[in-house]
């Protein structure tokens, strides 16, 4: 297809980048996000599929060769052991994943004076969208088999070391010399450059080469402001060009949401719907919260500030594992990797994807696991043709814990909704573990305390996220209003006066100290959040006055102030308290601004300062935290803004 010069606008790409696996889609810009419009990069280097292993295997480090997804095969002889959830090193640098049994839950409890939430919904005007969006029986979504499964050694290793994947990817990159920062970099170079190669076949590369090509890259909403701040770096490296400019950043509950509201038939949605988006993928679960505003156009507002965990489907490919080899020892770890290969896909094909869909009277699942020996308890029974046959109870005990944390953090998101006087009506379940009948079931079972919510898995779960990505590429995104996540401040710089021992009997006394500049005592830690956790988070820009005197004959240099943050319901008072940390330190070059301009102020002892005022500004724009220094009136840019984030 080549489309005419006249014609020409430009190409949106639509990136989900997983845990596990990835996908891209792309579409012309005037084509307007229709299904048959778009297309899903299907054929990868190495297999065709609607998504490709996000994995990658280094030859050489020096001159950047790698094989990557599909080109690595596994389940063979001398197979590399590649680098895997290198994306989860961004949030955790060190490897150590927080345990999904132990992890704390991201909803917090509801303050005495919260409004009291209506007692029943009214889910009416989504209830008739059930039918419509349930998913096909999984016998028509087979995954294929050795290609599409985690390396069984790296469950191997973990039981041998203690150490988690990730950690095992750690170890492996510190090896290397390398971060985690470079692979993922490497890794979506990758992805670009065969999704160019893609679009180029079917628009013709004279067509595309005249177009400009944009992208939208997919992030967990749990991801801290550093892991952001990483991921722009890292794409920008890997060749998408500017931040804000060629390409954008998108929440990957939000972009669920904007391809499942889009889909839905205009008369099945009403104003004041609240919903919440739960994408469930291979490494992590993340959640949120939206209500509709408008219908035409369709806008929707974030409620409820998105919360998450790392509860994906891999932890329960991990479980059974973990489970067989607790059972059958030596003689596990004695198989081949080609053989614990077959296992692994076995379970995914024969039973964790169609559990939940067996028969009434069936409480057993089948599957074949050559290589293990005949064994039987109450759990499993493995015969002489090694049929490895598995009761309803022992598959639950893989999937609960798993499914129980997701309860949990879907449970803080309607309590959530029900503090603000709004009543969840439906439930949309989306990402590859999202598909899981038995999930599903679990969620529609669940009391939510006697609220009527309806459950509903949207068609295209597993690529819903890259689509919806798509969609904010082509349109622009639906969401009017959004939630801070946490607070951020700065801590307060106050001269103290005598006169004021009133104000400060609160206990501020025992914060002051001494400044020689001012010959007065002031206050230096006190905490103020200029965003704060639960509010709407506007785009317009939050302005922090400050001020420094600089000895007279000093010239003027760079200015720092750290950024504070805190995730507690209520901001505490005090730097020091408990539930606050620095996030990163803000450098302001102001060695441009003219000594001219500034106020002369003489102190007690007769030293001479000038007096350097200005206005530190930010905001959250476009996931990420973006900062400019200006002048006081906000009429000119004083210099520009360096950050440090400091480790999570």
């Amino acid at each position: 297809m080549v489309i005419p010069s006249s014609q020409r606008g430009h190409y949106i790409v639509g990136v989900d980048f997983g845990t596990t696996f990835s996908c891209v889609i792309f579409a012309y810009s005037s084509s307007g996000g229709a299904d048959e419009d778009t297309k899903l990069v299907q054929e990868w280097p190495g297999y065709s599929a609607d998504d490709v292993p996000s994995l990658l295997h280094y030859s050489s480090v020096a001159s950047s060769e790698y094989d990557w997804g599909f080109q690595i095969k596994r389940g063979v002889r001398n197979a590399p052991q590649p680098l895997a959830w290198f994306k989860l090193l961004l949030q955790h640098e060190d490897g150590v994943i927080p345990s999904t049994h132990t992890a704390a839950s991201s909803a917090h409890t509801p303050p005495p004076d919260s409004p009291t939430p209506n007692a029943s919904p009214n889910p009416d005007s989504m209830v008739s969208l059930f039918e419509q969006f349930m998913l096909a029986s999984p016998e028509g979504h087979r995954a294929v088999l050795d290609q599409r499964l985690p390396d069984p050694r790296w469950n191997e290793s973990a039981a041998d070391t203690g150490a988690s994947p990730a950690q095992l990817t750690k170890q492996m990159l510190d090896g290397l010399g390398i971060t985690a920062d470079r692979v993922v970099t490497d890794y979506l170079t990758a992805l670009r450059v065969h999704a160019y190669e893609v679009i180029c076949r079917n628009y013709g590369r004279e067509s595309v080469e005249s177009c400009r090509v944009k992208y939208v890259l997919t992030i967990p909403a749990i991801w801290s402001d550093r892991a952001k701040n990483r991921m722009v770096r890292a794409v920008s490296d890997a060749g998408y060009g500017v931040h804000r400019q060629d390409f954008h950043l998108i929440g990957e509950p939000e972009a669920a949401a904007a391809y499942v509201l889009r889909t839905l038939q205009p008369n099945h949605l009403s104003v004041g719907d609240t919903f919440v988006i739960c994408d469930a993928g291979g490494g992590t679960v993340d959640l949120i919260s939206y209500k509709i505003k408008t219908l035409n156009p369709l806008t929707i507002d974030e409620v409820v500030p998105g919360t998450g965990d790392l509860c994906g489907s891999v932890f329960l490919d991990n479980r059974f594992e973990a489970a067989l080899r607790a059972k059958l020892g030596a003689a596990f770890d004695g198989l081949t990797q080609k053989r614990k290969s077959e296992i692994m896909a076995n379970w995914d094909l024969w039973v964790k994807q169609p559990f939940g869909n067996q028969a009434p009277d069936q409480d057993y699942f089948d599957m074949t696991a050559h290589g293990l020996p005949q064994f039987q308890d109450d759990d499993i029974d493995i015969d002489e043709e090694s049929e490895l046959r598995m009761t309803l109870k022992f598959i639950k005990e893989m999937f609960e814990p798993t499914v129980s944390r997701i309860i949990e953090l879907i449970d803080g998101q309607v309590e959530g909704a029900a503090c603000k006087g709004l009543t969840v009506n439906a439930i949309l379940l989306v990402g590859g573990l999202g598909t899981s009948q038995y999930l599903f079931e679990r969620i529609q079972n669940h009391a939510f305390q006697g609220r009527n919510i309806v459950v509903m898995k949207p068609g295209q779960g597993k690529s819903a996220i890259a689509r919806g990505a798509l969609m904010r590429g082509l349109d622009g995104s639906i969401v009017t209003e959004r939630r801070a996540r946490r607070h951020y401040g700065i801590t307060e710089y106050k001269v103290y006066h005598p006169s004021e021992q009133e104000l400060y009997a609160r206990g501020w006394e025992e914060h002051k100290k001494w400044s020689a500049s001012e010959e007065a005592y002031i206050i230096d830690d006190r905490m103020q959040w200029y965003i704060k956790r639960g509010q709407a988070a506007s785009k317009e820009w939050v302005r922090v006055e400050f001020y420094e005197l600089v000895p007279e004959r000093v010239g003027l240099g760079t200015t720092s102030v750290i950024l504070y943050v805190s995730d507690e319901d209520a901001g505490p008072s005090w730097k020091t308290s408990v539930g606050v940390k620095p996030i990163c330190t803000l450098r302001s070059d102001l060695s441009g601004v003219p000594l001219s301009d500034l106020q002369l102020y003489t102190n007690k002892s007769g030293q001479r300062f000038r007096k350097v005022s200005y206005k530190l500004c930010m905001r959250v724009n476009d996931e990420v935290l973006e900062f400019t220094c200006s002048s006081l009136d906000g009429t000119r840019q004083l210099g520009k803004v360096t950050v440090d984030f400091l480790a999570d």
